[in-house]
């Protein structure tokens, strides 16, 4: 057994994310909150990561780039520590959803590349 403690599809998991956005949707605008952050669902929290379901690929970009400091804020707040946040992209128009990791995103002066296991899309 590896002591990784996860939270997954519970009602204390949909409490425990209920509670993270609470505190985001107190420290930003009613639309901005909206946009960004009701359509985001969360799928597994564990002790060192949260994954949440995002409808693509842009709202990756942007939570990652505009509300990154935010979401780990709020996340500490409800948890007690910051944790990883894992993005997986609800892709209609693909099989398989694509998990992303807000580390795995290398910034270069003109664009943001998402790579996931050495592959740049």
């Amino acid at each position: 057994m590896s002591g990784n403690v996860s939270i997954q599809f519970t009602q204390s998991h949909e409490n425990t994310w209920k509670a993270i956005l609470n505190v985001i949707q107190q420290n930003i605008n009613k639309r901005s909150f909206s946009t960004w952050f009701a359509p985001v669902k969360s799928l597994k929290i564990s002790n060192d990561s949260i994954e949440v379901k995002v409808p693509n690929r842009f709202f990756c970009e942007w939570i990652d780039n505009h509300y990154a400091d935010l979401l780990q804020n709020a996340i500490a707040q409800v948890l007690g520590d910051s944790r990883k946040v894992k993005y997986i992209v609800d892709d209609q128009n693909s099989e398989d959803a694509s998990p992303y990791n807000s580390s795995d995103w290398q910034v270069s002066e003109s664009s943001i590349e998402i790579s996931h296991n050495n592959v740049i899309f």
